[in-house]
């Protein structure tokens, strides 16, 4: 059960850090384009 818990939680944070990665291209480009 603990591995599950674990293969979950790795997940999480795979998406997480996908999620704040887009974010920052977003802002990253909205920057660009208002300049």
């Amino acid at each position: 059960m603990r591995d599950v818990h674990n293969l979950v939680a790795r997940m999480n944070a795979d998406k997480y850090a996908q999620f704040k990665r887009s974010k920052n291209m977003c802002a990253s480009s909205y920057v660009i384009s208002v300049r």
